[in-house]
């Protein structure tokens, strides 16, 4: 693999591990407020062509 796309892997796992610990943050601040965090399905990926992401799950 090239040097390029390995800084590019790593860059993209980085900013993944951030953004999942704000999430678990949010979450955290929304249930010590008596709210219950929840997403029953992701944003809009912008997969363009009409293409839709199949997901079933939820973060909780």
């Amino acid at each position: 693999m090239p040097a390029d796309e390995v800084t590019a892997a790593i860059t993209a796992r980085s900013v993944l591990m951030e953004e999942t610990v704000h999430m678990a943050v949010a979450a955290d601040m929304v249930a010590a407020l008596g709210g219950s965090p929840g997403a029953s399905q992701p944003p809009g990926w912008g997969l363009g062509g009409g293409a839709e992401v199949a997901y079933g799950g939820s973060v909780a």
